[in-house]
């Protein structure tokens, strides 16, 4: 069984297991979201008729669903909720984390890399699972 092959048999495997837990699988983005929502369908529709979809969706929709509850439970108990930061507000933040630690992000990769935990992406892409 060439390498490809071991690799999304152990990837079905594992997201087998994940799928028989009631939990969430949370992606990153829409994208990766949808691909496993479908390969999920195509390798159930081999041995099934009938399948439970994969519980899975993007990190920004998981978020969106947890402030929508959030923000239910404060109004059926008659509490005000915190303001929601804008777009330019979120982009502000994060630049300036990310400049307040820029120094420590670069020691952490430079370590991954002395100890070698960093695989390069060389030909990596999506459809190699």
């Amino acid at each position: 069984m060439s390498q490809g092959r071991q690799a999304r048999s152990w990837f079905h495997s594992q997201l087998h297991q994940m799928a028989q837990q009631p939990d969430q699988i949370i992606t990153p983005n829409q994208r990766l979201a949808l691909f496993l929502s479908r390969d999920w369908a195509q390798q159930e529709s081999l041995v099934h008729d009938v399948w439970a979809p994969l519980a899975v969706c993007p990190w920004g929709t998981w978020l969106s669903s947890l402030w929508q509850g959030f923000t239910l439970e404060k109004a059926l108990l008659g509490e005000s909720t915190p303001v929601l930061l804008t777009h330019d507000e979120q982009v502000q933040l994060w630049q300036s984390l990310a400049a307040e630690h820029a120094e420590a992000a670069l020691e952490a990769d430079q370590l991954a890399r002395i100890w070698g935990l960093v695989q390069e992406p060389s030909g990596c892409n999506d459809h190699q699972l």
